[in-house]
């Protein structure tokens, strides 16, 4: 497999090709890839009035993707993590708007031509690569799974880690919040 730079990935994903076979023929499982499909980012704003702020963890922590419900930046909510990824990599329909860069999308792709898909992951998921992610607020609920919401970066690194199925990503600050039921 050859390496190749952010202009080469841009031209082989437009011209040689496609997005879902460049992913499936580097590792990507078809059933990640339809997962990314079927669920979309959601911000759950009724978090911000419902739970009081409970600590801050700053040691590194290993954050469960599947309950990653959104990246750190707004504009993107209601959207299918897949249909992020793939119009920052072919460019936004009309009638849509995101706020997402193709090049940052770009540059992460590429690692897919320098090294295998496990490789990738394990960048994911050691902690020690710039694929860590910076900090996300988790909100718990007693009897429920927790929910993670981005905060302020590492928004491309999330969409590409729920589209891959990577099953982990680190973050080095959690800030935790706990449901009040006076407050519903």
């Amino acid at each position: 497999c050859m390496e190749m730079n952010r202009e080469e990935i841009e031209y082989h994903l437009k011209n040689v090709e496609n997005l879902d076979d460049f992913l499936i023929n580097r590792g990507v499982k078809i059933s990640d890839l339809h997962a990314a499909m079927n669920e979309k980012v959601d911000y759950a704003t009724e978090f911000d009035y419902y739970y009081d702020s409970k600590e801050k963890q700053t040691e590194l922590a290993w954050i469960d993707t599947r309950y990653i419900h959104a990246p750190a930046r707004s504009g993107n909510n209601g959207h299918s993590w897949y249909n992020l990824l793939f119009w920052g990599v072919y460019g936004l329909p009309q009638n849509k708007e995101v706020n997402l860069s193709s090049i940052r999308l770009y540059d992460l792709l590429k690692n897919l031509t320098k090294m295998n898909f496990n490789e990738l992951k394990e960048l994911y998921e050691d902690g020690k690569s710039g694929l860590s992610v910076y900090s996300f607020n988790k909100y718990v609920k007693t009897g429920e799974k927790p929910v993670y919401i981005g905060i302020n970066d590492g928004t491309h690194r999330i969409i590409l880690a729920k589209v891959l199925g990577i099953n982990y990503v680190t973050s080095k600050k959690v800030y935790v919040y706990e449901y009040n039921p006076e407050k519903h």
